[in-house]
């Protein structure tokens, strides 16, 4: 009778920790179904489909609006890029290129200031699904010491004023060893087509 008993338990035990593991992949599935509907709602390529036409025409107002660009070293805007705009770089095509082809509306060397100084950031773009404003600063020449020092008293700056990397600032780097490609700049915004 002790060993039935002891087997009782036994199997007792053995369901409840079989029902707790049922509930946790109900829970799971049900948390992982409403990720996938999350990520289906938030693709800027289905939103686009949903999205109130109000706030699609905020966007286009603030992407076509009159703004501050940066007024120096103009002969430098050298390289077209699809969308029609003229940057600096290469890198700087290939960025115009991922925003333009996820629908995501952007500003070429806008102004910025900050306390009492006046910064240009290579891109301010809106968030396609939430509205929010972003900054990506591109740094292209990260061998030559003065240019790198420059960039990151930039970034010091930038954090001093809340624009943090990772929240509110993208930021991509490269070197002659190291040159920048398109894909490195899709997957800087990956975060954003989730």
């Amino acid at each position: 009778m002790a060993k039935d008993l002891a087997t009782k338990k036994k199997l007792q035990l053995e369901l409840n920790l079989l029902k707790s593991k049922a509930m946790y992949i109900d829970l799971l599935l049900s948390n992982t179904a409403e990720a996938e509907l999350l990520q289906y709602e938030s693709n800027p390529k289905i939103y686009s489909l949903f999205k109130d036409d109000a706030k699609a025409l905020s966007t286009l107002e603030w992407s076509n609006a009159p703004y501050n660009k940066n007024p120096n070293y103009q002969e430098q805007l050298t390289f077209p890029c699809p969308s029609g705009q003229i940057v600096r770089s290469k890198s700087e095509v290939f960025i115009d290129m991922v925003l333009s082809s996820n629908n995501i509306p952007y500003r070429y060397e806008c102004e910025l200031l900050l306390g009492n100084h006046c910064y240009y950031p290579d891109f301010t773009f809106k968030h396609p699904i939430t509205g929010e404003i972003f900054y990506w600063e591109h740094f292209g020449i990260m061998d030559n010491e003065d240019y790198a020092f420059a960039a990151f008293n930039k970034l010091k700056q930038y954090y001093h004023h809340g624009l943090i990397q990772g929240k509110n600032l993208i930021t991509t780097y490269e070197s002659k060893a190291k040159p920048f490609s398109y894909k490195e700049a899709e997957a800087a915004i990956s975060f954003l087509l989730i």
